[in-house]
């Protein structure tokens, strides 16, 4: 999973996909398993995120701005949960260790997303809307792709198997993916620096002081 572009004045939230160059990489390069099987490994994280959508709305209500912050956070436990997952059951560790960790990232990944949009937009005058949408997903698709680049770089620049055979092949995934996702983790702890250094307006305060 990456992080999005900033966007002001919201922090960057996590783009609607599974973390880092995902555990499907490893699974399916390094481990050896079927795309059917590689593939359903994403189905936790996707669960997950229709959840967290599908109440984001009413945590907003409830929580306000800190809804960012609560479902970043859940991010983050998601995916420091899934380095310890991989770390533990290394070298190839099965997709059932991975439910768990996948299922949190993608509740966090989808209570995140759409008040993100929504609080960064609430801002701008109704005449500016389209022009701040269209900057708002440039910032998103850019911050997307340099987070990928580097948290793939980071995966295969590392990977340097000490031999051919599969098991060799299985360790040296297993390393760089744990390497590549505490990258992501960083990504993510900067996101939630970035909702709480970024100051509200006015406005926003107000709203949130009217909040029950």
């Amino acid at each position: 999973m990456t992080i999005s572009g900033a966007s002001p004045p919201i922090a960057p939230p996590p783009t609607a996909t599974p973390p880092t160059t995902p555990p499907p990489t490893p699974k399916q390069e390094g481990y050896g398993h079927s795309a059917l099987a590689t593939g359903l490994l994403s189905a936790p994280f996707a669960l997950g995120s229709i959840a967290g959508a599908s109440n984001s709305h009413r945590l907003t209500e409830r929580l306000g701005r800190r809804v960012l912050s609560a479902g970043a956070g859940l991010v983050a436990l998601g995916i420091g949960s899934l380095i310890v997952a991989v770390h533990l059951a290394a070298p190839q560790p099965s997709g059932a260790y991975l439910v768990a960790p996948l299922l949190l990232t993608g509740l966090g990944n989808g209570i995140t997303i759409a008040p993100n949009v929504g609080f960064t937009l609430a801002e701008v005058p109704p005449a500016d809307n389209g022009a701040a949408s269209g900057v708002l997903n440039t910032g998103q698709r850019i911050g997307s792709a340099l987070g990928i680049a580097v948290i793939a770089t980071i995966l295969f620049g590392t990977l340097d198997p000490t031999g051919s055979s599969r098991q060799a092949i299985a360790t040296a995934f297993s390393h760089s993916f744990q390497l590549a996702t505490l990258a992501n983790l960083g990504l993510i702890a900067i996101a939630l620096a970035v909702i709480h250094v970024v100051p509200q307006t006015e406005h926003g305060q107000r709203r949130e002081a009217a909040r029950p």
